[in-house]
């Protein structure tokens, strides 16, 4: 799950003119990539936030 959350962080860190709630969704993602040890249920949740911001 964490290599499913990083590889679509990376995809979406460089969209241009980004959204506020785009932005929570991406920091959210950083800070869970950054902690190493988030359980999957986080990754999930913050995977799904990106894919729905984003409109993925």
């Amino acid at each position: 799950m964490l290599d499913l959350l990083n590889s679509l962080y990376q995809e979406l860190r460089f969209v241009p003119g980004k959204t506020l709630n785009q932005c929570y969704a991406l920091n959210e993602a950083a800070y869970l990539i950054g902690s190493g040890n988030a359980s999957a249920g986080l990754l999930r949740m913050a995977y799904d936030a990106l894919k729905a911001a984003f409109g993925k």
